[in-house]
């Protein structure tokens, strides 16, 4: 599978997710998501204000999980990743919309400038898991593989490149920027 087709498909399950998030809830099942979403991530948050550091390790540590499931083969569990991901936006979307907020000044203030740098490196990460898994799973069904050793440095190396450098940037602009706008 070509690397355009991994992530114009993870993308596509992102996307699909969040429609689904949004339009399979009520209003009782979306809070009591979002209740437990928000309940583990309190290192984000630092004495009412959100930590760029916390934002930052979540981040990584999400997206290098996403990388490392991809050891497991056959399962292609990255996409599962890539849905949770979508699906969580989609139930805050849902939860706004109970709450008579604006969904359009919410994704433009509150999700779109750090977004644009956290979701590509989310989807990346998840890209780079699948990689993993097709290689494994090629090597269990004796096909034609890329040399592991070489795509394990390549994947680490790229994951520090291009993901780490990402979600630093939508780290920093979640914690400092984005409540600016939403005020």
């Amino acid at each position: 599978m070509k690397k355009r087709n991994i992530i114009i498909s993870l993308s596509l399950t992102f996307l699909v997710s969040i429609l689904l998030g949004y339009f399979l809830l009520n209003e009782d099942l979306a809070q009591k998501f979002s209740y437990e979403f928000i309940k583990n991530k309190e290192n984000i948050l630092i004495n009412g204000e959100i930590s760029a550091k916390g934002l930052f390790i979540n981040n990584v540590r999400a997206s290098f999980i996403m990388v490392i499931i991809g050891f497991i083969p056959f399962l292609f569990l990255p996409y599962l990743g890539s849905f949770a991901n979508g699906f969580i936006i989609g139930v805050i979307g849902k939860m706004l919309s109970f709450k008579k907020m604006n969904l359009l000044r919410a994704f433009v203030f509150g999700i779109l400038p750090h977004g644009i740098f956290e979701i590509p490196a989310l989807i990346y990460a998840m890209y780079l898991g699948v990689t993993f898994c097709l290689n494994i799973t090629k090597k269990f069904l004796k096909k034609d593989r890329e040399n592991f050793s070489d795509l394990f440095r390549k994947n680490i190396m790229n994951f520090i490149k291009i993901v780490i450098p990402l979600l630093i940037i939508a780290a920093l602009i979640e914690a400092y920027v984005t409540p600016l706008l939403l005020k």
